[in-house]
Parts: structure tokens; C-alpha cells; sequence
């Protein structure tokens, strides 16, 4: 009996793909493979134009700058924006030899996309000014700002919809810190790092339970008046991560400590990193003990220069410091 030739060739299940499947492939492949894959065959050409998470690392731009050149950049990127079809609800973007312009036709893009978790990072000298069109993008969840200069306009009223925030090395022009917080209006998780700043803020913040501050420099009384200023305008705060600074303390003069009002009725847990055993993070043990009346725990991870001898020591004097909680425990790690 003859068989038939097409009994013989092999099922497509490539080609057959749910859509879904397939964006949940292009999503875990760099991006420079995701668009790629458009060679595979007919079917697969356009496929990559489905992408509705976008991440421009260092590796997709020196690709770039090696094959088509620093000046065709930009216009490789607008004309990769162009061509997605749908929403794009995550961006990781480091742009390192990107001009003003570029940076801005690409916050104005996803400003039309319904971006939601956003990554931006630009270390560059004078610090860039944000687009206009970022504080547009008020279907932000998440949003993460390393470097640049923040200047809200003046008709920003917030980011209804954003959990999470973190800002790092960033410069504020004509808007006060503490004001611009208020107007987030962030409802869970809220993660700063402000190095050396010299704002306060003007009211509390009664929404926020978790607080991270990180690469505190526990040598520095300008931060740290800023650290204890932060944490004590987070009524409801129950969390809070301290992260030193990896630079080493070596007698630092000590930080003068708040009156205590015990307004930090629903701390809960507390940790510290890096700890290295200065007086200055000794103090802020202590006034953290001192107003937090339903405190449980402190945790405190130690530094790699801290001796076995030298965290004896400061263990001694963190368990004599007088606690608002009796339940309060001090745990080295």
C-alpha cells in the first residue's frame, strides 16, 4: 500500500504556538533575540513586535554602537517602538550613549502605552532633566529613577496607581522633596535613597508600612538627620530596612538624637545591613527602641570588617539600650 507524502511530514508545533506562548518566550530572550526570531520563518517574522516588556541593557547598546554606528541609535529605537502592536507595561532602560532628545521620544512613547513598571538610569554630567511626559504616565505601579534631575510640573497631582518607588543619586529642581512624596500618594512599599540631602518634609505620611533607605552613611549627620527625619513622618510604618553605606565608619562624631514622642506605634520589624559598630548606629538603635512601643524585632546583619570581638562589644550595649517593647529582641547575623 502507498503512503501518502504528507503522512510523513512532521507537525509544525512552532508555527501553531499560542500567541501567549510565544510572548512568554520573546519575554525571557534578551531583546536583541527577541526581534531576531523574526528570521525563523514567515509565521515568526512579526512575532516580535508582540513584546510588551522592553529592557535596553548595556549589551543591546554596545551591539548597536559596533554594527550600525552611536549616531543610528536613536533612530534604530524609534523605529523599534514603531513597530509594537499593543501596550508596553515594562521598560528597563539604560541609556548609555543616548541624547536628550532620544531619552525624551522614548518617555513619550511609553507614556502612550500604558507603562507600568518603569526602570530608567542616566549617570550622566550635568544631570538630564526628566521628560514632562513621565509624569504623564499615571498607570505607573512601579517606578525606579537612578540619576536625573526630578522636576515635576506644576499641575502634577501624582502617581494614583504606584506602589513602589525608588530614586537614587537624583537631583530635585524647584519642588520640595517631602511635597512631592505627598502627591505620589504611594499606598505599600516605598524605597528611597537620598545621598546627603538637605530637605525635610512638611507633613506625614500615614498610607506607607514599608520603608527601605539605602547606602546610609552613618558618618555623614547631614543623611542621617535626614534618615531620622524620613522615618519619623511614617506613622504607620511597620517595616523598615536600613542599608549602611560600603564605606567604612571610623569615628564618626555622634548624631544628636530626636525627643521621643513614641510615635511609632506599629513598627514592628526592624533591619540593619552592613553594620559596622559606629556609635552613630548605635544611637539609632536606640531611638528606634526608645519610640517604638510594638516593636519585635531588630535584626542586624554585620559587615565583613566587624571582628567576632568587636560585635561582642556592641551586642553588650545594644541589649542595656531601654526598650519601648518588652518584646523587642536584637538578633546578629
Amino acid at each position: 500500500m502507498a503512503l501518502e507524502a504528507s503522512e510523513f511530514t512532521p507537525e509544525d508545533f512552532i508555527s501553531k504556538m499560542p500567541d501567549n506562548v510565544i510572548t512568554s518566550i520573546l519575554h525571557r530572550l534578551p531583546l536583541l533575540d527577541a526581534v531576531r526570531t523574526g528570521i525563523l520563518s514567515r509565521t515568526w517574522r512579526f512575532k516580535w513586535t508582540m513584546l510588551t516588556q522592553l529592557k535596553f541593557n548595556e549589551e543591546f547598546f554596545l551591539y548597536l554602537m559596533k554594527t550600525k554606528g552611536v549616531d543610528s541609535i536613536g533612530r534604530i529605537i524609534s523605529r523599534l517602538l514603531l513597530n509594537l502592536n499593543g501596550a508596553v507595561t515594562k521598560t528597563v532602560f539604560v541609556p548609555v550613549i543616548l541624547d536628550v532628545d532620544d531619552i525624551r521620544r522614548l518617555i513619550m512613547f511609553l507614556s502612550s502605552k500604558g507603562i507600568k513598571d518603569l526602570t530608567i538610569t542616566d549617570w550622566s554630567a550635568p544631570q538630564v532633566k526628566l521628560p514632562t511626559h513621565l509624569f504623564a504616565c499615571l498607570e505607573l505601579t512601579r517606578l525606579n529613577i537612578y540619576g536625573f534631575c526630578f522636576n515635576p510640573p506644576p499641575g502634577f497631582h501624582g502617581f494614583p496607581n504606584l506602589v513602589s518607588l525608588e530614586l537614587r543619586g537624583g537631583q530635585f529642581e524647584g519642588d520640595d522633596l517631602g511635597e512631592f512624596l505627598t502627591r505620589v500618594r504611594l499606598s505599600f512599599v516605598f524605597e528611597l535613597t537620598e545621598d546627603g540631602a538637605t530637605k525635610k518634609f512638611p507633613t506625614a505620611f500615614t498610607s506607607i508600612r514599608a520603608l527601605k533607605l539605602t547606602r546610609i552613611d552613618f558618618g555623614n549627620r547631614l543623611m542621617l538627620s535626614f534618615a531620622l527625619e524620613t522615618i519619623g513622618h511614617f506613622l504607620n510604618l511597620q517595616t523598615l530596612d536600613i542599608i549602611s553605606s560600603s564605606r567604612h565608619v571610623d569615628d564618626p562624631f555622634p548624631i544628636s538624637i530626636p525627643e521621643v514622642d513614641y510615635n511609632m506605634t506599629e513598627l514592628r520589624s526592624v533591619m540593619f545591613r552592613c553594620f559596622k559598630g559606629s556609635e552613630n548606629e548605635v544611637y539609632m538603635i536606640k531611638y528606634l527602641l526608645a519610640c517604638s512601643p510594638s516593636l519585635k524585632a531588630i535584626g542586624i546583619l554585620r559587615d565583613r570588617c566587624l571582628q567576632p570581638v568587636e560585635e561582642l562589644i556592641y551586642a553588650k550595649k545594644l541589649l542595656k539600650l531601654h526598650r519601648a517593647s518588652a518584646e523587642a529582641e536584637i538578633d546578629f547575623y
